[in-house]
């Protein structure tokens, strides 16, 4: 298992058509590596484009009726170690922001941008369900227009991240996410959005409304980026609702955030809030502690964040919340007003190779 973390790490850098110098392991022979195995350090400084186009088909049509309204499909994110099973789950469905129906029965080609380069591969297709047809995966229920697709090990991710498409053959409307292979005990840090991230709870419906970006706290984005480029993952995790995954990759990615794993609650409307958005943040941090990664750093700010980051590993020194001072009914933690005083990048330990 150490010699094969190793040549992973290799393989890695070589899909990004970089040498081992490249990636920063020249100062770090392969025995170093294996000697130091029982605490893995990311090869930094990598952010793969993942922008090569998609595949672009022609519709098929579909094998019922045609659906109604405009499409709201979405996938879902997820951080997995080298040993567990690798599913693809998503959604399909089509109405309005309000109503919505799901699409039972259509054929889902899926589509994977490997170690996000290169070029694209097709994994299989599969048919969309009907409510209740498959069983539950990771905690997801079948609410139907779903799908649940199991990796082959033949065509098992390896380290890094990917990108997956999955393209609904009867219209050739498609959703995105992304899946992303990590060593055991590797670090997380996970930040909240809205009040968090962007400058309050309410600004991302009103932008939404005028098709616009929410604005974001100053300075947060490089907070983020220099615990990224010190070797923590990112974990952007919200209460939105589950058709919002691709507007918050977008104010992600606008904002100049660093890339990671976007998961949002399964709401179908207005999210979640109070008690059920703790309950649903913390099963998640649960799952990836559960997978043996380390979630070591937390930004939130408010009552639901406090509860769920009071569930987990995290230290309470590690706990920063945005112009929030309850966080003593649940532990501790800091309160701060501004990312440019904010001093836990800068301080936190160098990860890296």
């Amino acid at each position: 298992m150490r010699f094969h973390r190793v040549i992973s790490r290799a393989l890695f850098c070589l899909s990004l058509g970089l040498t081992l110098a490249a990636c920063g392991g020249a100062a770090e022979n392969s025995e170093t590596l294996i000697a130091n195995d029982s605490a893995p350090r990311p090869i930094c400084g990598l952010t793969p484009t993942c922008d090569t186009p998609a595949l672009i088909g022609q519709p098929e049509g579909f094998q019922g009726s045609a659906p109604k309204g405009d499409a709201w499909h979405f996938g879902k994110d997820f951080y997995y170690n080298e040993t567990n099973d690798q599913w693809v789950i998503a959604k399909f469905q089509y109405g309005n922001y309000l109503f919505r129906s799901p699409l039972v029965a259509e054929k889902v080609e899926i589509q994977l941008l490997r170690t996000c380069g290169g070029s694209w591969e097709t994994l299989g297709s599969v048919t969309t369900t009907q409510k209740g047809q498959h069983p539950d995966v990771m905690g997801y229920v079948d609410e139907g227009g779903m799908v649940f697709f199991k990796i082959p090990e033949s065509k098992k991710l390896g380290l890094g991240r990917h990108r997956i498409r999955l393209v609904v053959s009867g219209d050739q409307s498609a959703t995105e996410l992304y899946l992303e292979i990590l060593e055991r005990g590797t670090s997380l840090f996970v930040s909240d959005v809205d009040g968090t991230l962007t400058t309050s709870e309410l600004i991302e419906g009103v932008a939404s409304v005028f098709g616009a970006m929410a604005p974001a706290h100053s300075g947060s984005s490089a907070v983020l980026k220099t615990l990224a480029s010190k070797g923590y993952r990112p974990l952007y995790l919200t209460a939105r609702a589950s058709n919002l995954v691709q507007r918050t990759r977008d104010f992600l990615k606008t904002k100049k955030f660093p890339d990671g794993m976007v998961m949002t609650s399964p709401a179908t409307t207005l999210g979640y809030s109070g008690s059920k958005g703790a309950a649903y943040k913390a099963a998640v941090l649960q799952s990836l502690e559960d997978r043996g990664f380390n979630v070591v750093y937390a930004f939130g700010n408010s009552k639901t964040d406090a509860e769920a980051f009071a569930n987990t590993n995290i230290l309470d020194s590690n706990k920063y919340f945005y112009k929030f001072d309850g966080f003593d009914a649940f532990g501790g933690g800091q309160s701060f007003k501004s990312y440019e005083e904010l001093d836990v990048a800068a301080n936190a330990q160098d990860l890296c190779i």
